[in-house]
């Protein structure tokens, strides 16, 4: 088992969790990412919205309207923040509260939440569940 420096998560700890990530990526057609701070993994989502952007302006120029599509229609999605504690079966995980801006590691009554198992596979599934 890896030990963590400073109170940090080790470097090969998150090449493994950028790994399950991209594979569950791939695996999904999903744009989740991850970034590390101190013992932390914070977990966000990219939406592409260019489909939906297309459409709009598609319809808007059909009525007459002169809005064009935004050239920037990707969205990142704040999902949680999961906690290491020196085991990748072994994560805590606090969800992203829009109306409070912050992480809520006591707030277990979401879509998704079933779903947590203290591994980044079950954050990753739960995720699209607490914001859809």
């Amino acid at each position: 088992m890896a030990k963590a420096s400073k109170g940090g998560i080790p470097q090969n700890i998150k090449e493994e969790v950028q790994g399950i990530v991209a594979a569950y990526n791939k695996k999904h057609g999903e744009q989740y990412q991850v970034r590390f701070r101190g013992q932390f993994c914070y977990l966000s989502r990219v939406d592409d919205r260019s489909a939906v952007a297309a459409a709009f302006a598609f319809v808007a120029k059909a009525m007459g309207l002169g809005i064009a599509a935004k050239s920037n229609t990707a969205q990142v999605t704040e999902i949680g923040r999961l906690k290491w504690y020196k085991g990748m079966k072994s994560w805590d995980f606090a969800v992203y509260k829009y109306s409070s801006e912050g992480y809520d590691p006591d707030e277990f009554w979401f879509p998704g939440a079933e779903l947590l198992d203290g591994t980044i596979e079950g954050a990753l599934k739960a995720g699209k569940k607490i914001y859809p």
